[in-house]
């Protein structure tokens, strides 16, 4: 290990290398300006001594890894997930675009409360998505985390338009479907009724945390998609990692 070797003699460390090493003892308390570090760290014989330093913290943190390893508390697919862990943190934020039925996603997904909603925005105006993506109302994850889920949806009814007894319930459904299962887990639900007047507004606000997995989506339905307000502050579908 050159300059460390357990056999050093340090009754005869040279004056560089004494220099360089008090340097860096003292380096946080050092008043040092930085051109007199950088002249003492070019010289010869702090180079050879950083080299020695270099050298013995890779042998430390490869011999961790081995033992850790050994031990099985990490995994070659554990390193390659930490390597590969995404620089921005993943989000996402749509809103409401134009109000469409979908009988595709009805019909993909049996035993589906509600009527799903496809029609959601991911780039106009406040929508975005970061590390996460979107295709016909499915909310997809990249990378595996807790992450808060959230979605409301604002039912707009005027009394001009007269409705059944039937759809005076106002519900909303967030659905989290997973690779391992063919059918969806209802994991939020919320809902409302009518009151009686000209003009009625009622939204409903559902949130939560959920440990997903890449490949997983979410997805929204409601008891009446007609009576959906599209506007992109009012009805929207969001999620963001927490770790």
């Amino acid at each position: 290990m050159g300059f460390f070797s357990s056999q050093r003699d340090f009754s005869e460390v040279s004056g560089g290398h004494l220099q360089c090493l008090k340097l860096i003892s003292t380096f946080n308390q050092s008043s040092a300006k930085l051109t007199e570090v950088e002249m003492v760290m070019a010289s010869e014989p702090c180079s050879q001594l950083l080299q020695g330093l270099k050298n013995i913290i890779n042998q430390v943190v490869h011999s961790a890894l081995s033992r850790q390893r050994h031990t099985g508390h990490i995994t070659e697919s554990t390193e390659s997930s930490q390597s590969h862990h995404p620089q921005r943190t993943p989000c996402a934020h749509l809103t409401m675009k134009r109000i469409k039925d979908s009988p595709d996603l009805k019909t993909k997904f049996i035993g589906l409360k509600g009527k799903p909603i496809t029609s959601w925005e991911e780039k106009i105006g406040i929508a975005h998505t970061i590390e996460m993506s979107h295709n016909q109302g499915l909310l997809k994850i990249k990378h595996h985390g807790l992450y808060y889920i959230y979605a409301q949806i604002l039912f707009r009814y005027h009394a001009e338009n007269p409705i059944s007894t039937e759809e005076y319930q106002l519900v909303q459904y967030v659905y989290w479907k997973t690779a391992n299962y063919r059918k969806p887990h209802l994991i939020l639900k919320g809902a409302g009724t009518w009151c009686s007047g000209n003009h009625n507004l009622y939204s409903v606000y559902l949130g939560g945390v959920f440990n997903l997995h890449r490949g997983d989506e979410i997805f929204v339905t409601v008891s009446n998609i007609s009576l959906v307000d599209a506007d992109e502050t009012s009805s929207y579908l969001g999620a963001f990692k927490l770790n």
